[in-house]
């Protein structure tokens, strides 16, 4: 399962360079518009506000659900940007749903002095910047400790959306299972929010597609 970033993005059934050569690849990919995508009416582009991790995160959640009782499975789940916050939530706060993750450009702690150039996208508040009870529930790096499945991350160090200081945290965190063992982190010292250097973009690609077949045999 793949997941939009945004989170006010949509997936489209066109070309997509990155799920067709997982396809290629052997890997089934379902790229879900959970609520809070675009195109479907604005009523239902606001029904994250305030809630980021909270009814998109069921929608995720349901979706996994629904592929399971047709057969599908087992699963792995994915983003970028918004889309890597989404699918470490999924492997923290359900850790037994999936095999494991890939998160790419994410972020993992809501708080302003880690993410304020992410919450406040387009002059639009998407969370409660005061309530930190809220912030630390929806915030992924503050029960990492629940991971049960391996991730793997991918961050730029020049990122300024989704800055990396949320996953230094995050690796920095006491945690009572083998970190070396469920966090496979790859940080590349010229790339912002994203990769853009074509040796990055096939490097990244391939390993991710061998850790998916790895996870779902």
């Amino acid at each position: 399962m793949w997941l939009h970033g945004g989170p006010a993005d949509i997936c489209l059934n066109n070309f997509d360079p990155r799920i067709q050569f997982a396809a290629l690849n052997g890997v089934a990919v379902f790229t879900p518009n959970f609520r809070g995508s675009t195109g479907y009416g604005k009523e239902f582009e606001r029904l994250n506000r305030n809630d980021l991790g909270g009814g998109d995160l069921r929608d995720v959640i349901e979706g996994i659900s629904y592929l399971e009782r047709q057969g599908y499975g087992p699963f792995v789940v994915g983003g970028q940007s918004y889309g890597a916050y989404l699918a470490l939530m999924v492997l923290v706060k359900y850790p037994e749903i999936c095999k494991g993750g890939v998160c790419m450009s994410g972020m993992y702690l809501l708080f302003p002095e880690y993410a304020s150039s992410w919450l406040i996208n387009s002059g639009c508040i998407w969370m409660d910047l005061e309530d930190e009870e809220l912030l630390a529930e929806r915030s992924p790096a503050c029960c990492i400790e629940n991971l049960a499945a391996p991730a793997f991350i991918v961050h730029g160090k020049l990122d300024q959306y989704t800055p990396i200081s949320s996953l230094r945290y995050m690796l920095q965190r006491p945690r009572k299972v083998n970190k070396d063992r469920l966090l496979n982190v790859i940080i590349y010292d010229d790339e912002g929010h994203g990769l853009s250097k074509k040796e990055h973009i096939k490097e990244t690609y391939q390993k991710i597609v061998k850790f998916t077949n790895e996870m779902t045999r």
